[in-house]
């Protein structure tokens, strides 16, 4: 019996301590595949892999983070009414590419507030 708790503790530390190597963060679990896969396919080709931005195409979000601190709602709205942020231009065209839903636009923030730590 002692032999059982004593592997099981070896064990949970020994997992514990590989989750901490890898820099694990629990809450990038929660941001669906999906929702990788469409900032992937749909924004990275302007925001770059990591949302820092690619050549001029779209803002670095890692050095303007706070952008991504408005609500999903008014971030929706920027992006239906083409915001541009005054004195700036990126030279990536139109933001959304496609006509991704609201929820699929919400699920892209959540991957890009991961990316900068937000």
């Amino acid at each position: 019996m002692r032999l059982k708790l004593l592997v099981v503790a070896i064990s949970a530390l020994l997992f514990s301590h590989v989750l901490f190597a890898m820099d694990y963060d629990p809450d990038f679990d929660l941001i669906s595949e999906q929702a990788v896969r469409s900032y992937t396919m749909e924004c990275a080709g302007c925001h770059g892999s990591n949302a820092a931005g690619r050549n001029g195409m779209a803002p670095n979000f890692s050095k303007e983070w706070f952008r991504l601190t408005k609500s999903d709602d008014e971030l929706v709205g920027n992006l239906r009414a083409g915001f541009r942020t005054p004195g700036k231009f990126y030279n990536g065209g139109s933001c959304p590419p496609s006509a991704l839903s609201s929820e699929e636009l919400v699920d892209i923030f959540a991957v890009m507030r991961q990316f900068v730590g937000q």
